[in-house]
């Protein structure tokens, strides 16, 4: 409750859709105070600060963050999810 704003930083070349999704999906409950992890401790600020690398599953976390910066140099953007359905 003593927290008024987090500030993330992400240096990451990605990682599992899954874990990739866990993380966003946390995030989005920190910021709009949603779902049961942290719930009643009230909306807050999340600001996302990229360093040299946020791809992929990087990138997908960044995008819960208002405002989200990057260095100049910083290596961003998405490859995409392939994902394989059985028939």
């Amino acid at each position: 409750p003593r927290v008024k704003a987090v500030v993330l930083r992400i240096d990451s070349p990605g990682g599992t859709v899954t874990a990739s999704e866990e993380l966003y999906q946390n995030i989005i409950n920190l910021r709009d105070d949603t779902g049961r992890r942290f719930k009643g401790t009230g909306p807050k600020p999340v600001s996302v600060s990229m360093g040299g690398v946020a791809a992929s599953g990087g990138y997908y976390v960044a995008v819960a963050g208002r405002p989200i910066s990057a260095e100049p140099t910083t290596i961003t953007g998405s490859i995409g999810v392939f994902a394989a359905l059985p028939n």
